[in-house]
């Protein structure tokens, strides 16, 4: 019997539809499904609703000591992959309204951040998250948001004090983890990113996404030995995603290993056979098999993908 399956409205990960908490952020996933027909999670709020807290930041860190103490879920505990669910609407947002002056709590910092973010308004969603930092020091969710909002915006280096906070506050906590390698990469720190990558695959063992972001950042720093095992089991725990086989592919090649590179790409084929890159593929497996043929290249002139 086929399960419903369904996705997680924090991370976007796929579970069964039975399942109570998502697998990877353990988001509850009862939730996430009644949200499927609204905006999503903590989305729900309006744009006029963010603004008024916005609008109360101010106030709120002019007098930190009316803020009351409350939990927050981190902003969006995802990957870049997935990423795009979180665009802005088309629509433009309202006029700003005027400041409430009204006890601001962590939770409506954060969903302030989050509002003024999918409607693209990056640097109100950056106060809302600087805020929320300033008024309270040492929270492992507030320094997550802002590292998480800085590294898409491509500051991996400022993000990573931010990441590296939350991590240790927190230390088993994937998603700091997972985040603060991501940062890593985006600053360039590819050695970082990979021991950062290691931890976050122990705490979360089969999660493709983890893999596959070691296996590219083994890729960076040119060790495409250590790269294979990661990505080899990217690729089988998500036979829905084929971008891991170009990866795996290229990682074959630069060790010379064509018979296995020219599988990964039919593999590629059969799972996206309308692929932009298609016509590309198809005729790199041609050369892969052509090597070595009497009336082929030779070997040391097919330059490795990758």
């Amino acid at each position: 019997m086929t399960r419903a399956i369904t996705r997680c409205g924090r991370c976007g990960a796929k579970n069964r539809a039975d399942w109570r908490e998502c697998l990877r952020c353990r988001h509850v996933l009862a939730e996430s499904n009644q949200a499927a027909a609204a905006p999503s999670g903590r989305m729900r709020w309006s744009w006029m609703a963010g603004s008024v807290v916005v609008s109360g930041i101010v106030a709120a860190l002019a007098f930190p000591g009316r803020a009351p103490v409350a939990s927050v879920a981190p902003v969006a505990e995802v990957p870049v992959e997935a990423e795009a669910r979180f665009d802005a609407p088309s629509e433009p947002a309202p006029a700003p309204v005027e400041a409430v002056l009204t006890p601001i709590t962590r939770e409506d910092f954060a969903r302030a951040g989050e509002a003024a973010y999918a409607h693209g308004q990056m640097s109100v969603a950056l106060s809302a998250f600087e805020g929320a930092v300033a008024a309270f020091p040492g929270d492992a969710d507030a320094e997550n948001n802002l590292g998480q909002l800085l590294s898409r915006l491509g500051r991996g280096s400022e993000a990573i004090p931010h990441l590296e906070r939350a991590a240790a506050a927190e230390p088993d906590k994937w998603s700091y983890r997972f985040n603060l390698a991501r940062a890593r990469g985006i600053a360039g720190d590819w050695a970082g990113a990979v021991a950062d990558y290691r931890v976050a695959a122990t705490m979360f063992p089969d999660d493709h996404v983890t893999l596959f972001n070691l296996g590219r950042a083994l890729q960076k720093t040119g060790d495409h030995a250590a790269s294979i095992e990661p990505l080899e089991r990217a690729a089988t725990l998500s036979p829905d995603e084929p971008s891991v086989l170009l990866l795996l592919a290229a990682s074959y090649e630069r060790l010379s290993r064509l018979p296995d590179a020219a599988q990964a790409y039919r593999s590629f084929l059969d799972r996206a056979p309308r692929a932009a890159e298609a016509p590309a593929i198809r005729a790199r497996i041609s050369r892969l098999e052509g090597v070595g043929r009497p009336d082929g290249e030779a070997a040391a002139t097919l330059a490795p993908q990758g």
